[in-house]
């Protein structure tokens, strides 16, 4: 049986986690020990994670003071030798960084030999400056990947962009799609939204309130097509840091009675089917986890992209009508 470690930062309500816990969960228990070790001890995913599975964490979440003076050290102080050889320090088979930044930096610096390295991306690596922020150069960052066996691309597009960053490791580099679960997500979609009603088409984006999402340019369209006399109903699911300056922009504009902010939620499908008209407004991702969701939902006659690409979603999905908008 192989030992293997997925190492990532939360399991927080992300895509990246969630594409995480149903890759853990569907691998065979008899064939491999899996342990999913998290730096930091909080996200709604860890009650997910099957029975059969190890958790473990780095910064315990049981004092916040504490905790952010232990990140600190993590983060700015510790090597990430000596992160790895006193939180990680087990003899696994294979050791998989399943995120950008330090996950990837501390399985870098694995002092297990024998070990085969992944490493995960899924994102634009180019354009988002926030995984540089772990590393003191690009030097460094680069120098990190080429210490792992393979590197998985979650998208060819993503493939793309990283391979332009780091030319020197593009051998290493391989596409994997997001495992996508179409039976259970249609019948999630099954699911009813009680007391919603409508009498104009429903707007929906999906997805972490955060910069790189972009649902700030979301909230702008609404506004214009609601004084232009377009009326509509714009749902956001999801939760984040932008949440309290979008609430802010909501009560400013009057939009009150038009935008709903749905928070985190479990099940996004119901409400993906329940829309009329799918957005996509991030500003970095280049094959959503969305995307794929809705072709499992397999309802929405029109499904608008905000994306600088999206060439890859139109050859892999089909969809009545896929416009683009720059």
């Amino acid at each position: 049986m192989k030992k293997v470690l997925f190492l990532i930062t939360t399991l927080n309500s992300g895509g990246a986690e969630k594409v995480l816990v149903d890759t853990v969960n569907a691998l065979p228990s008899d064939s491999f020990s899996i342990t999913v070790q998290t730096i930091y001890n909080e996200g709604f995913y860890r009650d997910k994670l099957d029975p059969s599975i190890t958790y473990k964490t780095i910064v315990n979440h049981k004092d916040k003071f504490l905790d952010r003076i232990k990140l600190k050290f993590i983060y700015k102080v510790m090597s990430p030798k000596y992160v790895y050889q006193k939180y990680v320090k087990d003899d696994y088979d294979i050791e998989i960084a399943f995120l950008e930044g330090m996950p990837t930096r501390i399985i870098a610096n694995s002092s297990n030999p024998h070990s085969k390295k992944i490493a995960w991306v899924h994102t634009d690596v180019v354009e988002y400056f926030g995984c540089n922020k772990d590393y003191s150069s690009i030097t460094e960052q680069e120098e990190c990947y080429s210490r792992f066996n393979k590197i998985v691309c979650v998208s060819e597009s993503v493939r793309d962009r990283f391979c332009k960053k780091f030319s020197s490791v593009t051998d290493k580099t391989y596409t994997i799609y997001n495992l996508i679960l179409g039976d259970r997500i249609k019948n999630l979609a099954e699911d009813l939204i009680e007391n919603v009603h409508h009498d104009y088409p429903i707007l929906m984006g999906c997805g972490r309130l955060c910069e790189q999402k972009g649902f700030d340019r979301l909230l702008h369209i609404h506004k214009r097509l609601i004084d232009s006399g377009i009326n509509n109903y714009l749902w956001i699911v999801g939760d984040g840091a932008l949440k309290g300056r979008f609430e802010t922009y909501i009560d400013e504009n009057n939009l009150n009675k038009s935008v709903t902010l749905w928070g985190f939620q479990s099940n996004p499908y119901k409400y993906i089917r329940q829309a009329d008209l799918f957005v996509c407004s991030s500003l970095l991702l280049h094959l959503v986890n969305t995307v794929s969701f809705l072709y499992a939902v397999n309802h929405l006659k029109i499904f608008l992209i905000l994306l600088r690409y999206f060439r890859e979603a139109r050859s892999q999905f089909f969809f009545n009508l896929l416009t683009y908008v720059t």
